[in-house]
């Protein structure tokens, strides 16, 4: 700022009264105080953007894998999936719906495509794009009837295309701090005790697979191994399990309805 002060000097050297002064500059006091007055809403703006940004990105932490919970209500689960479906939100109700039965995060949930899951096994080999660990994973009942119910939403389709559509045209899926943004405002309406977002699909995924698997003594280690932790490995290798019981846990996953349940209740 010092080399702007030093501008607004007037560049005529006025003599100084006074002998023992052989001469000084003025100063355009107005100028100066317009000067000063725009840097310092400069640094206000400055503040003002950083606190915004700051902001903005706690507001993505919280809203997709920050502190969030699980539904660990299975009636809650269902109550969200027909808030979805009252409001003709295909699309919101199925990825919510099958994001609470493979457990990936948010950022893997909206990567998938149509061509990911086949007939008879609906396995799918997912590279987790935070770990870059590859997960198989299996879809449950309900995964099942809403992966057909997601494409029949669907005017056209390949391999290639995303499951979950952006409202944006072209092939593009819906980003997750959107979806996050979707939860929350379910969650607002319906007036749910929990803080969600889309990490809390992952989390009732976890929740209800221990809570249903409570007398199997291996669930510990396959609920680290099902959502790639990173003791998980060592474990499973310890024990010698293998991936066909690991697969049981996303067949055997059941909230207790299934798709047609959450339609009648439109009737």
């Amino acid at each position: 700022m010092s080399s702007n002060i030093v501008r607004l000097y007037d560049e005529v050297v006025t003599p100084h009264p006074s002998a023992k002064v052989p001469e000084f500059v003025g100063i355009d006091y107005d100028r100066l105080a317009e000067a000063i007055l725009a840097k310092q809403e400069e640094h206000k703006n400055e503040r003002r953007a950083a606190r915004a940004a700051a902001d903005a990105e706690k507001r993505k932490k919280i809203g997709s894998n920050g502190t969030v919970d699980p539904i660990r209500d299975k009636k809650d689960i269902i109550r969200i999936a027909q808030y979805f479906a009252d409001r003709g939100q295909p699309r919101n109700e199925l990825m919510f719906l099958i994001g609470c039965s493979v457990g990936l995060r948010g950022s893997d949930l909206s990567r998938l495509r149509v061509g990911d899951f086949k007939p008879p096994a609906y396995q799918a080999r997912i590279k987790e794009q935070k770990t870059g660990k590859i997960r198989v994973i299996t879809l449950n009942p309900v995964a099942i009837d809403a992966y057909h119910a997601l494409l029949a939403s669907l005017p056209d389709y390949s391999d290639d295309t995303y499951l979950f559509q952006s409202q944006r045209t072209g092939n593009c899926s819906i980003d997750r701090h959107s979806f996050a943004r979707i939860l929350r405002q379910a969650q607002h309406d319906l007036g749910l005790p929990y803080r969600l977002g889309t990490h809390s699909m992952r989390k009732t995924f976890a929740y209800h697979v221990f809570m249903d698997n409570q007398q199997t003594p291996e669930v510990r280690a396959y609920r680290q191994k099902l959502l790639n932790h990173r003791d998980s490995a060592t474990t499973l290798r310890y024990i010698g399990l293998e991936q066909k019981r690991e697969q049981q846990f996303y067949q055997n996953l059941d909230f207790g309805f299934s798709l047609n349940d959450i339609h009648r209740e439109e009737e």
